[in-house]
């Protein structure tokens, strides 16, 4: 089984199938009537002639909200991540929260900062990635190492069913 490059490649939230470099990624999000995030995609980009969208960026009216994958990355994605949570008090007086649903955003979060987090939260709920988290704490489950532990688990139990 090829691999993901952590941070550099994602699964499309729209067809499944990787995102080879951060240049043809797009992240869209919807917003509800009191302006928080209610839903986040990663999504491949891509444009016919004349900018009319095709394949999996289909100009969706539901996810009014975008910007390129590369900008969450990094620093500056960390700076991108943490504007959109709570921009300051010199852009909004009082702190009001812009996250409707904290669990997604933190998943998002988690896909765009924590290498190989993308690949392996595909095998977290696998019998190889519970054998790796059994006994883990918060932290533990996504560190680095463990998420690449649970990648390797993945793979050889993959490895023993195909023989």
């Amino acid at each position: 089984m090829a691999h993901l490059k952590p941070l550099k490649q994602w699964y499309c939230d729209v067809c499944g199938k990787v995102i080879k470099k951060p240049e043809d990624g797009y992240v869209i999000w919807s917003e509800n009537d009191d302006w928080e995030i209610t839903d986040i995609k990663i999504i491949h980009q891509g444009r016919e002639g004349r900018g009319r969208p095709f394949g999996c960026d289909r100009g969706d009216p539901n996810y009014s909200c975008s910007l390129p994958l590369d900008a969450f990355l990094g620093d500056i994605g960390k700076a991108e991540l943490l504007a959109m949570v709570d921009p300051g008090p010199r852009f909004c007086g009082e702190y009001k929260s812009h996250i409707a649903d904290k669990r997604m955003f933190i998943e998002f979060v988690k896909r765009v900062q924590l290498p190989y987090y993308e690949e392996a939260r595909l095998c977290m709920g696998s019998e190889a990635g519970s054998r790796v988290l059994d006994g883990a704490n918060e932290v533990y489950a996504i560190l680095p190492r463990t998420l690449k532990a649970i990648i390797d688990a993945c793979d050889e139990d993959e490895q023993i069913e195909q023989k």
